[in-house]
């Protein structure tokens, strides 16, 4: 596996952060109503799977995470391949369908 290697971030043109800090340019308008709808106060989200994957753009979200001064805690890295949990059915997670 190629992250065995090394860094992938390391392949990433040096402008990337650059890039990013466009990005939130365009996506921020002068008045922030997503932001004045859900205010400052720290909140908590999960990235959830329900299939077998890969774990991709870790180094855009931590370069968009450091740029908000927001902060997370990834609980599967640098591992990038993702299995779901066995222990917890998705029928126990009502936004899941079942198969």
């Amino acid at each position: 596996m190629a992250a065995s290697h090394g860094n992938l971030a390391h392949l990433l043109p040096p402008h990337y952060k650059h890039t990013i800090t466009h990005w939130l340019e365009e996506d921020t308008p002068s008045f922030d109503y997503g932001g004045f709808v859900v205010g400052e106060a720290p909140a908590t989200a999960r990235l959830l799977g329900k299939s077998p994957g890969m774990l991709a753009g870790v180094p855009f979200v931590d370069e968009v995470f450091k740029q908000l001064d927001c902060t997370y805690a990834p609980l599967l890295y640098p591992a990038p391949i993702l299995y779901p949990n066995p222990l917890q059915p998705a029928s126990a997670n009502p936004s899941m369908p079942t198969a």
